[in-house]
């Protein structure tokens, strides 16, 4: 299976490409497209999901992560009217419309797919164990964001 790993950094590892994903090509096309924690440090979102739907094979799949903007690990902070203390690295922030939309307002006909909550894995604070009771009450406040396209 070829496999390659796109950052900006540096990186001792297999595979390893390094290059900006907001403005990616590749000769070969793959059956699926990893863009895991990505989107909400990109300026240009755009360029990267072109990059990918070039990509990607016809019926591959693109899977987009993301934090959720609703997450009470975000939330908490903006409720009190503070700067969500999140990475510094991030330029915006997705919940699920917002997510929808520009997914659809780019894709148009170009993939159909569907986008799921994931939950938080880790407990060892108190801010997380308070995520972990509001994705028990409410999935649009779980911690992250998952999107499953298809190229059609």
């Amino acid at each position: 299976m070829l496999t390659h790993r796109v950052d900006i950094f540096d990186a001792n590892v297999p595979n390893y490409i390094k290059g900006d994903a907001q403005n990616m090509s590749f000769d070969e096309q793959f059956d699926v497209i990893v863009i895991g924690e990505v989107i909400e440090h990109l300026w240009n979102i755009e360029g990267c999901l072109r990059g990918a739907f070039k990509a990607l094979k016809v019926g591959g799949t693109l899977v987009i992560t993301t934090p959720n903007a609703y997450s009470p690990v975000f939330l908490k902070d903006a409720i009190r009217g503070k700067v969500v203390t999140n990475d510094p690295y991030h330029v915006l922030l997705f919940d699920v419309t917002t997510l929808s939309n520009m997914l659809n307002n780019f894709s148009g006909n170009m993939f159909s797919g569907e986008i799921f909550f994931y939950k938080e894995r880790a407990a060892d604070s108190v801010v997380y164990k308070i995520q972990k009771i509001a994705e028990k009450i409410k999935n649009t406040y779980s911690r992250g964001l998952i999107a499953e396209l298809v190229k059609l």
